[in-house]
């Protein structure tokens, strides 16, 4: 596993290749603050992963705050469906 920047991330997002984010926080981390579009909770990855055996995965574990609203309001486009 390899850790990635923001801009790698948003890189990765405007690529061609398919990219699946998948929120490994616990259920009370994610009431904090929930990432808009196509995140995948790891209970529902875990049970469909064969569906994503041609993207690249990006698990997504911090808990967003300010340092990462930057993030979200920049790939917010490209997460909706």
């Amino acid at each position: 596993m390899q850790a990635i920047t923001c801009n790698q991330l948003q890189d990765l997002l405007q690529a061609s290749d398919p990219v699946v984010l998948v929120d490994v926080r616990s259920p009370d981390e994610q009431q904090v603050s929930v990432l808009p579009g196509n995140v995948v909770r790891k209970e529902d990855f875990d049970g469909h992963h064969k569906e994503y055996a041609n993207h690249k995965i990006v698990t997504y574990w911090y808990v967003i705050v300010y340092a990462n609203a930057h993030f979200c309001l920049a790939a917010a486009p490209h997460l909706m469906p």
